[in-house]
């Protein structure tokens, strides 16, 4: 989910990834501060879903860049289509919702970031969310509860290995109240479950657009990226890769990372479902886990929940 696309570091950035999302962000705010820098929230732009025929479900637009978001501070609650546009032409990007449980103020939520996950973890819900890589779309539908959210960017920069959300990519967003009346969730091609440890989901696929109902019933929170794996690159590779120590002293790798982010449904919270789309050409993928296992310091991925994939 992590890969970036400057190659000299994508290994240890991936690594970075794979030791606990939330607690790199924690680690990255302490380290900004020390460059004197202070991350700031994006000023968020005034903006509305667009509003479809009836029965159609309303349409969010959410543009990331290097380092901000373009996103409304407001939105109606319901069922949501986020369209998400990654306008990067080096990092990768994704837009993480995270509502905040009752009584949490957004101040209380930043002022939490240094702490780590273990200190982030109580305060919210996992919403879900997409993400892409450089270039590249994803969308997600999610049925949003009224609240006050997080929209973060937990990615680590390729050129100094600082999460996204300590360079300005956090910033609140109000969920209001839904419209009385809601339209049907769209038709899915296929479920996937999410639980403790494990990926429920078929090992081949058809080529072609394919919308993923995906479903956590935990008990951990979970989620689903979705990466093309270079011809030749397995899962195990890949998890070989995550689990071989950085040496610094090694040269860098040549050509690009092995595996690019196609979409995902970011981090869920138990009992919260959420629907992406992606379209998948020929060729050999994997669903990965990236959320860290409090009891082990493991992420899930290798866990059990590192899934490849067939497409033909």
């Amino acid at each position: 989910m992590l890969r970036p696309r400057t190659a000299p570091r994508w290994l240890l950035l991936a690594l970075v990834a794979v030791l606990g999302l939330m607690l790199a962000v924690g680690a990255a705010c302490g380290d900004d501060e020390e460059d004197g820098g202070e991350a700031t929230p994006t000023t968020a732009a005034e903006a509305t879903p667009t509003e479809g025929a009836a029965g159609e479900i309303p349409e969010l637009d959410v543009t990331a860049a290097d380092f901000s978001f373009d996103a409304p501070a407001s939105i109606a609650g319901g069922l949501t289509r986020i369209s998400f546009t990654n306008s990067s032409q080096l990092e990768d990007h994704q837009a993480q919702l995270l509502r905040l449980n009752e009584g949490v103020t957004f101040e209380d939520f930043t002022a939490a970031l240094p702490e780590g996950e273990a200190a982030i973890i109580p305060l919210v819900t996992g919403a879900g969310g997409p993400g892409a890589g450089p270039g590249l779309t994803n969308e997600n539908v999610l049925d949003l509860q009224a609240g006050t959210y997080a929209l973060i960017c937990l990615i680590p920069s390729p050129t100094d290995g600082i999460p996204h959300a300590a360079k300005g990519m956090v910033q609140p967003l109000e969920v209001t109240a839904p419209a009385a009346e809601q339209p049907e969730p769209p038709a899915a091609d296929l479920t996937v479950g999410l639980s403790d440890f494990a990926f429920d989901a078929p090992d081949t696929l058809p080529a072609g657009e394919t919308t993923f109902d995906v479903v956590n019933s935990g008990p951990q929170p979970h989620e689903m990226a979705v990466v093309q794996l270079a011809e030749g690159f397995t899962v195990d590779d890949l998890l070989e890769l995550f689990s071989a120590p950085p040496d610094p002293n090694a040269p860098p790798p040549e050509g690009p990372p092995p595996f690019s982010l196609l979409g995902l449904v970011a981090v869920m919270s138990q009992g919260v479902s959420g629907q992406t789309t992606i379209d998948l050409a020929a060729g050999t993928y994997a669903m990965l886990c990236f959320v860290t296992d409090p009891d082990t310091g493991a992420p899930h991925a290798a866990l059990g929940m590192a899934k490849e994939i067939t497409v033909q």
